[in-house]
This record gives structure tokens, C-alpha cells and sequence, in this order.
């Protein structure tokens, strides 16, 4: 190894996964939504988009904490699962085994599990090639063995930031479905 590629590795504090196609299925969504407020909003139709633009702009973020806030993220001594309004942080000391399902699964000491929605799903299986190993899987399974001691405990907590936008797009969607007339 040489001294740039050790000085890269150690640059790197995290890494992100999350499936590909959630990523491009999110912009697909924003995309018609844009596409859809802003030809009403060229034809000037503003009491559509006054009274729609709420119950969109939900549409979107709900779409935004299925596929593109759900994640896992590694770090050198621990991984942060985000499970749409909920987040995990769980120290590699903790975890005893990270298990490929329909979703990530950790199992923790303390025999509780963990799925990571946001996770990149398993390789489709296939006729024609060997089946390979998933890359996922081996990268979390290297930061785990790779990881320094920490009595830190494992911690879960609801994103209160985020439940609050939420809270407030639904009562201003509200707002304008009931009180904006067409």
C-alpha cells in the first residue's frame, strides 16, 4: 500500500449505503411533481397551486424518508441505521452478525435485531454467472472486524427535525384542501 492510498483511507469517515434504485425512483417522483406544479403554475393556475402545492410538497418528503433518507451509514466505530423517522446507533462492539434477508439484518449482543430498510438489496441470483458475494455485506462485515473497542452502548431515538416537517406539511396540506377554493 502506498502513502496516498493510506492517506485517502484515512481521510474516509464514513461510508453510505443505500439501494440504487430507491435513489432514482425518489428524483423520478420529484421530477413529476415538479413537472406537474410547475405547468400549472406557467398556465397560471395559482389557486391550484396554492391549494395543491402543500399536498405535494408531502408527497414528496413522505417519498424522501422511504427512498433516500433510509440509509446505513459506516463509521470506523460504529453504523448509523436511519429507518425512516427512527435512527440507530449501534457500536461494531455490539453487533454480532450482519445477515443479507429481504433487508440488512444486525443482530446485537443483547439478542435484539436491527433491519436497515435504506440497505442496497442482495444481488439477483443468475444462471449464467457464478454467484458472487455481496458487497454490502462484505464492506459492513470488514468495518466490523476493523473497528476499535468502545463501551459505548447501543441507542435508539425518534428524528424530531424531521417528524416536525412532516407535522407541519400536514397541517398546512390540510389547511389549504379545506380552506383554498378552486
Amino acid at each position: 500500500m502506498t502513502d496516498g492510498s493510506r492517506d485517502r483511507s484515512a481521510r474516509v469517515e464514513h461510508k453510505m449505503l443505500r439501494a440504487t434504485s430507491s435513489l432514482f425512483a425518489f428524483w423520478a417522483v420529484v421530477g413529476i411533481v415538479a413537472f406537474l406544479m410547475g405547468d400549472a403554475a406557467v398556465r397560471g393556475a395559482w389557486g391550484f397551486v396554492g391549494r395543491w402545492l402543500p399536498l405535494a410538497l408531502l408527497i414528496v418528503w413522505a417519498f424522501w424518508l422511504m427512498l433516500w433518507r433510509s440509509s446505513i451509514r459506516l463509521e470506523r466505530d460504529r453504523v448509523i441505521v436511519t429507518n425512516l423517522l427512527r435512527v440507530h446507533v449501534v457500536p461494531w462492539m455490539s453487533v454480532v452478525g450482519v445477515i443479507q434477508g429481504p433487508q440488512i439484518r444486525l443482530e446485537l449482543r443483547d439478542g435484539s435485531r436491527i433491519d436497515c430498510w435504506g440497505g442496497p438489496f442482495p444481488p439477483r441470483p443468475s444462471f449464467r454467472r457464478e454467484a458472487s458475494g455481496n458487497d454490502a455485506i462484505d464492506l459492513m462485515q470488514a468495518t466490523h472486524e476493523s473497528a476499535p473497542h468502545s463501551d459505548e452502548k447501543p441507542r435508539a431515538y425518534w428524528d424530531i427535525p424531521v417528524l416536525a416537517v412532516g407535522g407541519i406539511l400536514l397541517v398546512w396540506t390540510a389547511l389549504a384542501v379545506t380552506l383554498m377554493r378552486p
